[in-house]
């Protein structure tokens, strides 16, 4: 009997060790993007977002958190995220962006308006891909299901 409940023991134990080692995208920081950069060059996806903004959250279940996508996502290209709304100053391409307030407590990032504006204007998330010299390839604005990103994902791996 006791050897019953430690095989059991050493399954669960095992089962929770695995589920916490989960993989998930690498998103990067700025600073580390420019680093690898400099030492590989790839292309380049930012997710542009809102802390306050449902479809970004479904963005990050539904697609983000899907095996097939990260493992592309970590292979072939470098992620980074964009809070919109992030007050920090962000260095991207060489070039410094800033936090542009527009009143009390609101405001936007000059990074995001380079990155997620469209003639349409700004929605969020907006995946922007960039290729390996820092050119914006095209912002897909909203949010994208999981067989059209890797649709896309595909395309831009070829």
């Amino acid at each position: 009997m006791k050897f019953k409940v430690l095989i059991f023991f050493l399954i669960y134990l095992f089962l929770i060790i695995t589920e916490s080692e989960a993989q998930e995208v690498q998103w990067l920081s700025f600073e580390q993007l420019a680093d690898s950069m400099e030492v590989s060059p790839k292309k380049i996806i930012v997710d542009v977002y809102t802390n306050w903004c449902t479809y970004c959250k479904m963005m990050d279940k539904q697609v983000y958190a899907k095996e097939e996508v990260y493992e592309i996502m970590n292979q072939d290209f470098y992620a980074v995220r964009l809070n919109a709304e992030s007050t920090g100053d962000i260095t991207f391409a060489g070039r410094k962006f800033t936090y542009q307030s527009e009143g009390d407590e609101t405001g936007i990032h000059e990074l995001a308006l380079v990155l997620a504006y469209t003639p349409e204007g700004m929605s969020f998330p907006t995946t922007t891909f960039v290729d390996e010299n820092y050119q914006m390839l095209f912002p897909a604005v909203g949010f994208m299901k999981k067989k059209k990103f890797l649709e896309v994902l595909n395309y831009l791996r070829e």
